[in-house]
């Protein structure tokens, strides 16, 4: 959010990011209407690559059999500097991160493979491994902090249940690789939701159940074809029972022995999706722009405009707050009018970029056709790096451009002046003289 705005437009603004409910910015800024072709850069995160397939997860929903183009380190890394993926499916469940989209993708780059072909066999020889990702449905305080004192080791990423009501549905979006559940959660009135829950596990999901072993078969009815193991109390080496016993095959390992999971720490799990864009308006507030595969409405993207760039010394950041899909048919394909408002532009700038839009007011067509967006190939000229992260550059502490329009136009004045009288004492000069 920017610190510098009005009280009734930062107060829109705030409640536009943490509303639980659909919420669309009032779009009052004036647009100065534009046709510049570009490009729009989404965050992405990529869960596993294979030697000619990729699982992604964006909020990004492409139609499948479209074409995507993905850069980021584990890109770089190929030798690369950008992939061309085509979607093969798409899925909103089960997801690693929240609120995005998975994208299952084949990819095939003639100078990846010839790059470095043992790249993915390299990863994987030098240990890189997944998290287990551990679900508890543990009432019990004693209980529930002996088991997480059991699982501080490094390779568990440990959650605990929020909310009662809510268990058939957080681990949806958690996907977990273990859950460790009490008995009581499965028996009585609370069977229906441990059937919940169970049938929203991910089919990997192994389940833990700590209490009376005569409930087994009561509670493996339940377990929705997950593997169920019942303890009636925690081990004494219960971490090397997880790894041994319940858990024995590493979480990266597949029946393709190609395919290698990228835990969420790592750097080549970040990478960028950069789609051609169509920028139809701009103001100093927001810009609009047409794309061809719907991005999702919260997003945040960055938009690489030369004209922004000049004035504020970057490519600024934008929040998303509308996607419409136009009905009629155009030439370019790109059916998705979509607003975005900057996140990254404080009021002294935006002051910057609202004169030299309003001495071009007058005369639109000035700007018409103009690039004011690089082309999807210059990934490399970014000033920020695809690693590095969202929340690290939104800032109001960029530096101002060393000479503004302002100071510009002064000078050019000044000058003038100077100019002017310097051929006026000239010309008084040869009068006398004559």
């Amino acid at each position: 959010l920017p610190l510098k705005m009005k009280g009734p437009e930062w107060l829109e603004r705030f409640h536009f990011a943490i509303g639980i409910d659909h919420h669309s910015l009032s779009h009052k800024a004036d647009l100065i209407p534009l046709d510049s072709p570009g490009v729009i850069a989404a965050p992405a995160r990529i869960i596993w690559v294979g030697e000619s397939t990729m699982r992604l997860e964006a909020r990004f929903f492409p139609d499948t059999a479209s074409t995507i183009l993905l850069t980021g380190p584990l890109v770089q890394s190929f030798g690369a500097k950008s992939l061309a993926l085509t979607v093969k499916e798409t899925a909103r469940s089960h997801l690693k991160f929240h609120f995005s989209s998975a994208i299952t993708c084949e990819w095939e780059d003639p100078i990846a493979t010839k790059g470095n072909p043992q790249i993915l066999t390299s990863l994987k020889a030098s240990g890189m491994q997944p998290k287990i990702k551990t679900f508890l449905v543990i009432q019990s305080p004693a209980l529930r902090g002996s088991i997480i004192k059991h699982l501080q080791d490094q390779i568990f990423d440990v959650r605990t249940a929020l909310q009662k009501k809510n268990l058939s549905e957080e681990p949806k979006y958690y996907c977990p690789d273990l859950v460790i559940c009490e008995d009581r959660f499965a028996l009585g009135p609370n069977m229906p939701h441990f059937r919940s829950m169970a049938e929203n596990l991910p089919k990997h999901c192994k389940i833990v159940v700590i209490g009376n072993d005569e409930n087994y078969d009561s509670i493996n009815s339940l377990a929705a074809g997950h593997v169920l193991f019942m303890l009636k109390r925690i081990p004494v080496d219960f971490k090397s029972y997880i790894t041994t016993t319940v858990l024995p095959k590493s979480l990266s390992d597949s029946d393709d022995p190609n395919i290698l999971t990228i835990p969420p720490d790592h750097e080549f799990s970040l990478a960028e999706i950069r789609m051609p864009a169509k920028l139809v308006g701009l103001s100093s507030a927001m810009a609009k722009v047409r794309v061809d595969q719907p991005i999702g409405v919260y997003g945040l993207v960055r938009l690489e405009a030369p004209l922004l760039n000049s004035v504020i010394g970057r490519y600024p950041y934008a929040k998303i707050s509308e996607v419409k899909q136009e009905d009629e048919e155009n030439d370019t394909g790109m059916y998705y009018e979509t607003s975005c408002f900057f996140c990254d532009i404080p009021s002294i700038e935006k002051e910057q970029l609202k004169n030299i839009l309003n001495m071009s007011k007058s005369d639109a067509t000035h700007l018409k056709g103009a690039p004011l967006i690089v082309a999807h190939h210059q990934a490399d000229q970014s000033p920020f790096p695809t690693d590095t992260p969202i929340s690290s550059v939104i800032t109001e502490d960029h530096p101002l451009p060393k000479g503004s329009l302002k100071s510009s136009m002064a000078l050019l004045i000044v000058m003038g002046v100077a100019l002017g009288t310097w051929a006026a004492i000239v010309t008084i000069f040869l009068l006398t003289r004559h």
